[in-house]
């Protein structure tokens, strides 16, 4: 990403290697957001809560949210399997269900079952030159802005690289970069939609 912008600015020694993280950060985040909306099955992760009862248990610490298609708790059958899903209820219910309270699932009228949650993680704030460009940060975490749309991602921080230098050029770079934007959100799905 650094290289790329320095192609296309040729001299941006001016800008830090903290400011540059967390441009890189902005861009992920945003990235990830729009994403998860397309193809959130790239992202999901999941978390078994065995055996449980009427009570509170912790979320996943890298818990964001069960927002897209095909996440939420799901209760498991006897073979391990999602067999149906767990409605979001009231505190004072009296259906199974759960509801959310800071980071804590509270079930109710649970009576040992097990359940499968199916979440969007956090995605990892970027604060070294090293970091990548995944949900994590690290080389092996799951990948948000695949290689093959790195072009966006140098129009993305030439975008915030004019907003910063205040030299007046920020026209044509919101151009470039919604163009690509707009060829990366048609592209993006891995599958069709799936029609039930």
């Amino acid at each position: 990403a650094l290289q790329g912008l320095k192609n296309l600015r040729s001299d941006i020694s001016d800008v830090e290697a903290p400011v540059f993280s967390q441009w890189c950060s902005f861009i992920l985040s945003r990235a990830y957001r729009l994403f998860m909306q397309i193809d959130g099955e790239r992202f999901i992760s999941e978390e078994i809560y065995s055996n449980i009862s009427t009570g509170g248990q912790p979320l996943p610490s890298g818990f964001r949210s069960i927002t897209v298609d095909n996440t939420g708790f799901f209760v498991l059958d006897g073979n391990g399997k999602p067999s149906y899903e767990l409605a979001k209820v009231g505190v004072d219910s009296n259906v199974k269900g759960y509801y959310l309270k800071k980071s804590t699932v509270y079930f109710v009228n649970m009576n040992g079952e097990s359940v499968v949650l199916r979440y969007l993680p956090k995605v990892a704030t970027l604060t070294v030159l090293t970091d990548y460009l995944t949900l994590d940060g690290t080389i092996t975490g799951d990948e948000i802005i695949p290689d093959e749309y790195l072009e966006f991602l140098v129009a993305d921080l030439d975008v915030l690289y004019m907003k910063w230098s205040e030299n007046g050029d920020e026209g044509d770079s919101d151009f470039r970069y919604s163009r690509l934007l707009s060829e990366l959100e048609s592209t993006y799905s891995r599958d069709v939609n799936v029609i039930f």
